[in-house]
């Protein structure tokens, strides 16, 4: 095991940003995975492979390398390691990341499971609100950790682990629609 972590810090230093989008994109894998399985109880004949396919892509295209840009970006905007750093990145990120990348993640899964253009906002007004007061339940304090204590190259990780099981839970609020006719649980 030590000698796969040493090989994915070698990964990690040579190509950041390609390292950290397979990471990403293979964790959103997990997380339909267990969705699908653990979840929703759809057992391996109704497993829906697209499904997890556009989870992965999201995860691989988006989100590993908005999360790469974006803790680059803070780092940028809050230098140095002063004791009100971390606390001023947790509010910028949690003010202003989450509500865009909600909104990406359910437009991009809605597009891509077929709804229709016009059914969007209404599906964003219902599902992005109640996602995020979830998840402000959850990311705060990872973040603090995360912006105190973890160097910025390992960063995506770090959220990436702990959103295994947030993605999980995306995928399942975000397909639950696609289920049921294009109604949201």
């Amino acid at each position: 095991m030590a000698s796969v972590w040493r090989a994915y810090l070698r990964l990690l230093h040579k190509y950041p940003l390609r390292t950290q989008a397979v990471t990403s994109g293979s964790l959103f894998m997990m997380s339909d995975l267990i969705s699908q399985e653990l979840i929703e109880r759809k057992g391996w004949e109704d497993y829906d492979g697209i499904r997890t396919l556009r989870q992965t892509l999201f995860g691989f295209c988006f989100a590993g390398p908005a999360m790469f840009t974006w803790y680059k970006t803070l780092d940028r905007l809050y230098p140095g390691a002063g004791k009100l750093t971390p606390l001023k990145k947790v509010l910028t990120d949690q003010t202003l990341f989450p509500p865009v990348f909600l909104v990406v993640y359910f437009s991009t899964v809605a597009l891509t499971t077929g709804v229709e253009l016009k059914a969007i906002p209404a599906k964003l007004k219902k599902d992005v609100p109640s996602t995020f007061m979830t998840g402000i339940k959850i990311w705060p304090p990872v973040q603090l950790m995360n912006f105190y204590l973890v160097p910025l190259h390992h960063r995506v990780l770090v959220v990436n682990v702990v959103a295994l099981f947030w993605n999980t839970f995306l995928s399942w609020r975000a397909n639950a629609c696609s289920s049921m006719g294009g109604e949201a649980q």
